[in-house]
């Protein structure tokens, strides 16, 4: 009886497009979960408004971000304008985000300094955080899909909440970048984007490199927003890969996943720090 271990949870709740909210006992993170869906060509569901409204009036089953993580400056990642906002009224949010040059994300930093924000810029080629004992927020530098975004500053960003290891690879580009830097450490689960999902480079790095025990695919816009039927696509590849890396549909607004921990488990320091040597 002495030994059991107790069994507890890590929340994952889908906010839309590549917006995750995830908490585990007394800590949540949002993670690219205030974007816009207006400004480029790939369709981009916007985030519902009832959901919307529950981030910002701490009403409803989604949990109040403690800390607001992006991985890049996109619209469709970030959106100055919702940062604003958000943080007029929830002031004690911590923000880390890589660096931009866009007229809105220097209005937005000016903002956070004459609030008296705790903000984090982003812009080395490996950064950690530990801004709590049960949480540690780690950036790697990595090269976005697509020629037109070579010069964009991007990050696959490592999330280690109360022992649960979680990896989300956004807009990285699977083409050039093995993700070996996570091979050695092991992931309870990786978000990644569809296009990842279906081609046979992203299919090697799951199998191969990454080998988390959960898969969730995200970056899938909604039914009504899906003029490029990329949720076709996405099932198919489900089905196709069903034996060899199942994963998990991120389409729903609030859609709710839990994954088990244990009690006891080694923390990700131990891991690093074994990974390095």
């Amino acid at each position: 009886m002495g030994n059991k271990r107790t069994l507890r949870t890590c929340e994952i709740y889908f906010i839309g497009n590549a917006g995750v909210l995830i908490s585990a006992d007394d800590t949540s993170v949002l993670i690219d979960g205030l974007y816009s869906s207006r400004g480029g060509e790939f369709p981009v569901s916007p985030i519902p408004g009832d959901v919307l409204n529950e981030l910002y009036s701490r009403r409803g089953p989604l949990p109040e971000p403690d800390f607001l993580v992006f991985s890049h400056p996109h619209y469709d990642h970030l959106s100055e304008k919702l940062l604003d906002s958000y943080l007029d009224t929830h002031p004690s949010g911590s923000v880390y985000l890589p660096e931009g040059t866009s007229s809105a994300y220097v209005r937005s930093l000016y903002n956070m300094k004459q609030r008296g924000n705790t903000y984090e810029i982003i812009t080395g080629k490996e950064q950690q955080y530990r801004p709590r004992k049960d949480l540690e927020i780690s950036f790697y530098k990595t090269r976005h899909l697509g020629k037109n975004f070579k010069q964009t500053l991007h990050y696959c960003i490592l999330i280690t909440i109360s022992s649960c290891r979680l990896l989300f690879t956004a807009d990285v580009d699977f083409f050039s970048e093995s993700l070996s830097q996570f091979s050695q450490v092991p992931l309870n689960a990786a978000f990644v984007n569809p296009f990842l999902y279906h081609n046979e480079e992203g299919q090697k790095i799951l199998r191969n490199t990454l080998q988390a025990e959960h898969t969730y695919i995200y970056h899938v816009p909604f039914e009504e927003n899906d003029k490029y039927h990329i949720r076709h696509m996405i099932n198919k590849d489900l089905y196709r890969y069903r034996k060899t890396t199942p994963a998990v549909l991120l389409c729903t607004p609030r859609q709710n996943e839990k994954l088990t921990l244990k009690e006891g488990e080694q923390t990700y320091d131990v891991l690093y720090r074994k990974s390095q040597q």
